[in-house]
């Protein structure tokens, strides 16, 4: 093939159609059973109604409508639903009133506008982690002290309820400036942030992968064991120097050949050093990454009313934030008896630790009256969908950006016949994923 693609999620999948209209012969490999990565969809059987759990929103851009309306998917407005929200310190599970942080209005929306002249200041975020040289300061400073020294303190809540991302406060003020983008704010703004019509984004893998199984061109549970990407022949670099070596689902080994190889995972040293040929710049700069943990899932029978959502405050947190590790909220999915819950934290924890604490807070809050009276002979949650999102929002520290780290990132870009996408290149948004690769695709064809 002309290209390997490595990862089957929001760039791998981009990449891959993006060349095959680009008249370029591509093999797309994915480990999971599935494309999409951190698109992920739930499907009621009984009410055929959907919920996404993992990606749920997009920018309205051009660039976004387009991809999409390939497949044949249509974009609508997508706004939270209008539901009653109750509140609760849930390393207690005590009830609490409302966040004691409490700004108005009036208060956020001119917190917005500060934030807003800000970002201005750097337009090139928009296309990547283009920080300049020398980097300003102010993008060094953690998040905490940036939002100190402009006074966005009432904009903090909105900040963190669209990132996620724990322990937001302490990294470098670029992450957050990155995350929520002008396409966000104005989407913000105006109410134009959408979602596929039948708010189900996993359709769009669903129909990439049927296409891409009928001309051959991706390979599921793809176990990658060995990547050489300059394989010699005669000895003089061969025409096709990327060898993949890939043992799938049936325990065959299959190797594949390519000019060039994309690699759309996460770049994690511990990640990839097990079957990349990792050189010694790469592994200098993938060491320095960091990450938290995002989990997401659906409950069935969590006891909570229909209609409800309940919200973690800290009582005596900044900004009245959730604690962490922690259930950042549990919430309504207007599906009979279905709740969702999202939970995060700074270090890396297991499956079995994170439902185990979901389930304890869930009987924290029954106990304390948040919800249904307490009753000791209720039924176990059951964990209909779970999903770790992890690594997520991988980071460096500031003073690794103040040496260029994102310039040397991007140096990698070509080398050893080798080209890189994802949110550790884009940022954590599929919508700025997409664009990102998109405008890295002339330089792999050119490469050929």
């Amino acid at each position: 093939r002309d290209v390997a693609i490595i990862g089957g999620g929001s760039a791998g999948t981009y990449a891959t159609f993006s060349l095959l209209s680009k008249n370029t012969s591509v093999i797309l490999f994915e480990r999971k059973s599935r494309l999409g990565g951190h698109t992920e969809t739930y499907h009621d059987t009984v009410t055929g109604s959907t919920y996404d759990i993992g990606v749920y929103l997009f920018h309205d851009q051009p660039h976004v409508h387009k991809y999409l309306a390939r497949f044949g998917l249509k974009l609508a407005n997508w706004s939270p639903d209008q539901l009653e929200t109750k509140y609760a310190d849930f390393r207690t599970g005590v009830p609490v009133p409302g966040p004691t942080f409490a700004p108005n209005q009036t208060e956020i929306g001119a917190a917005l506008g500060r934030y807003a002249a800000q970002l201005a200041k750097y337009p090139r975020l928009a296309d990547g982690w283009y920080v300049g040289n020398p980097v300003p300061e102010d993008l060094l400073l953690s998040t905490r002290e940036w939002v100190e020294k402009y006074d966005l303190h009432a904009a903090v809540p909105l900040f963190w309820s669209f990132s996620d991302v724990a322990g937001l406060l302490d990294l470098p003020a670029l992450y957050l400036l990155k995350y929520l983008s002008p396409e966000l704010l104005e989407g913000m703004a105006s109410g134009k942030i959408v979602t596929t019509e039948k708010r189900d984004n996993s359709e769009l893998y669903e129909k990439a992968t049927e296409e891409l199984k009928k001309g051959g061109n991706v390979f599921l549970n793809a176990d990658i064991r060995k990547v050489k990407r300059d394989v010699k022949e005669r000895g003089r670099l061969a025409e096709y120097p990327v060898e993949i070596s890939i043992v799938g689902k049936d325990g065959k080994r299959t190797t594949v050949r390519a000019k060039k190889v994309l690699i759309a995972a996460p770049p994690k040293l511990k990640n990839i050093e097990g079957w990349l040929d990792v050189t010694k710049d790469e592994k200098n700069l993938f060491k320095s990454f960091k990450s938290v943990d995002y989990h997401t899932g659906l409950l069935r029978n969590s006891g909570i009313p229909a209609g409800i959502n309940i919200n973690n405050v800290g009582l005596d947190t900044p900004y009245s934030l959730p604690a962490v590790p922690g259930v950042y909220a549990f919430g309504d999915t207007r599906i009979p008896g279905i709740t969702s819950f999202r939970y995060g934290s700074i270090s890396s924890l297991s499956e079995e630790t994170v439902k185990s604490d979901v389930e304890l807070t869930l009987s924290k809050l029954r106990r304390n009256g948040v919800f249904n009276p307490y009753d000791p002979g209720a039924i176990r949650p059951e964990f209909v969908m779970y999903s770790n999102h992890s690594p997520f929002t991988l980071h460096v520290k500031a003073s690794l950006i103040r040496d260029g780290f994102y310039d040397k990132l991007y140096g990698l870009q070509g080398k050893r016949n080798t080209f890189w996408s994802g949110a550790a290149f884009a940022g954590e948004d599929s919508s700025d994923i997409w664009k990102f690769t998109e405008g890295l695709m002339p330089e792999v064809v050119k490469s050929l």
